[in-house]
């Protein structure tokens, strides 16, 4: 889903979708997705939660500024992008979401290379370098880096895991994402990305 607004960019996010591949996370036949311009109010939805009641003061006052400041605005709300669960990809992709998992998919498997050469006592060592070389914030967000914001995201992550558990655990998590990302496909466009509707 992608928000626009007149001479100015405003938002474009995903809603709920996993890359891990949890089955869950996909829009099976005859189900509904709910989204919203809040992801807060979009997850607890979507999971069937009622919304914690400490959650409305802050998220539904910041929601209804934000959708007053859309109608002000003349905001378009788009489908951009559909994605099959085979990677397959129906919308005009303004956002390029379809780079924009490529390049996570490639960043992950890449990272996962480079730890299952390392020796466990550099682990460390590697994971700090690559959270430490942190990139400046773009103004657009089709300026962002997908490929060095998903390492740096991961290396992050897989730092807490040392911490916590030692570098044991470390590279059983690299074994098995690494064995889940081998398995997907690449994005693909079903049809021209110039010509495509979002239906």
């Amino acid at each position: 889903m992608r928000i626009e607004m007149p001479h100015r960019y405003e938002v474009f996010i995903n809603y709920n979708l996993d890359i891990a591949g949890d089955p869950r996370n996909l829009v099976q036949p005859g189900q509904a997705r709910f989204l919203s311009p809040d992801p807060v109010i979009s997850a607890a939805v979507n999971a069937g939660r009622a919304i914690p009641k400490p959650v409305p003061s802050a998220v539904f006052e910041r929601t209804k500024a934000r959708l007053a400041e859309y109608r002000a605005r003349n905001a378009a709300v788009i489908l951009d992008a559909i994605i099959w669960s085979d990677g397959e990809i129906l919308g005009p992709d303004k956002s390029r979401a379809g780079d924009m998992f490529n390049a996570w998919f490639r960043a992950e498997q890449d990272l996962y290379r480079d730890l299952r050469d390392r020796a466990a006592s550099s682990l460390n060592f590697h994971l700090q370098t690559i959270t430490e070389n942190s990139q400046p914030a773009p103004e657009q967000p089709e300026d962002v880096d997908h490929y060095a914001t998903r390492r740096h995201e991961v290396a992050e992550a897989l730092l807490r895991i040392l911490e916590a558990e030692g570098s044991e655990a470390v590279l059983a998590e690299v074994e098995i994402r690494g064995r889940q990302l081998a398995s997907r496909l690449p994005m693909t466009y079903q049809t021209d990305v110039g010509s495509a509707t979002s239906g």
